[in-house]
Order: C-alpha cells, then sequence, then structure tokens
C-alpha cells in the first residue's frame, strides 16, 4: 500500500533515529500547543496515568481519556471502544473553547 515500498528501510532508519535521539519537549513547548489535542491511553499502559493528567491541563484546548483496564495496544484489542472516543473528537468543530471558558 506505501507508494514506494523501496523506502521502507528509510522509514525503519528513521524511526531508530527518533527513538534514540528524542529528549522529549519542555513544559513551555507543550504549553504552547493551541490545537485541540486528544490524549489518549490505557490504564494499564507503559505510561502513568498521572503523567497523561499533567499534558491534559498544560495543553490549553486538550481532551483526555483513560480507558479502563486497558494498555498501549487498545487499538488494536478494543477498536470499538477506542473509536468511540476518536471519532466525536476527529468530527468535532475546530474552534472549541479553551478550558477556562469551559463550564
Amino acid at each position: 500500500m506505501a507508494p514506494d515500498r523501496t523506502k521502507w528501510p528509510v522509514l525503519v532508519r528513521k524511526i531508530k533515529e527518533l527513538g534514540r535521539d528524542f529528549k522529549g519537549c519542555s513544559s513551555e513547548e507543550i504549553r504552547s500547543i493551541k490545537a485541540s489535542t486528544l490524549i489518549m491511553m490505557g490504564d494499564r499502559d507503559g505510561v502513568r496515568p498521572e503523567h497523561a493528567v499533567e499534558m491534559f491541563r498544560m495543553i490549553a484546548n486538550a481532551r483526555l481519556a483513560i480507558f479502563p483496564g486497558e494498555d498501549h495496544f487498545v487499538l488494536f484489542t478494543s477498536p470499538v471502544k477506542l473509536l468511540g472516543t476518536l471519532m466525536p473528537f476527529l468530527d468535532a468543530p475546530t474552534s472549541e473553547p479553551k478550558k477556562e471558558e469551559r463550564k
């Protein structure tokens, strides 16, 4: 399905480099995100739920979904559950009020 299958080694190399070289984002960079953002994870994921909550609080226009009993592979193990959260987010208008304007 890839437009050019010969580029697969290039993709693999770039993914390895990203995993090796990425040092994360600063709190200031996270806070600067203005786009509507959906943070999703399972409560049995490799990332602590507290970390996701912290990111949610830093991004002004964020939504947070934590799936009970799920891990990092919720997309594959419970796609209906995940899509039930993802699709309304993707279908929502882009000009949503910021957290401080929500009631």
